[in-house]
């Protein structure tokens, strides 16, 4: 079925990062290799974050999860569409959805 838009309407478009957020908060969208955009990045939301081999990340349980879990750095091992297989530092495996997953910011420069 065809959605029918209209003036107002508040709309996600699913868009690829071409580049990390700069200095200013922005962040520049690619849509199929076609049009590029920059935009501040308070008007973006994750649909499904980017994952890659030995990226570090923090892992808490599912977001959807009532139960509270402790939080654990864990090492990504491999990616498929939204799933993400990782390790714990006790060496056990898991897969996880991707949006479950909190970055790491990685540290550049020296620290004040």
């Amino acid at each position: 079925m065809r959605q029918d838009f209209k003036k107002g309407d508040i709309v996600s478009v699913q868009a690829e990062l071409k580049y990390g957020s700069d200095s200013m908060g922005n962040v520049t969208l690619s849509f199929h290799g076609y049009q590029t955009v920059t935009i501040d990045q308070g008007q973006v939301s994750m649909v499904r974050p980017f994952w890659v081999k030995d990226d570090k990340a923090v892992y808490e349980g599912p977001a959807d999860s009532p139960e509270h879990y402790p939080k654990i750095e864990v090492t990504v091992l491999a990616t498929s569409e939204d799933l993400v297989w990782i390790k714990t530092p006790a060496g056990k495996t898991n897969v996880v959805f991707a949006i479950d997953l909190q970055r790491i910011e990685e540290k550049h420069g020296t620290e004040e």
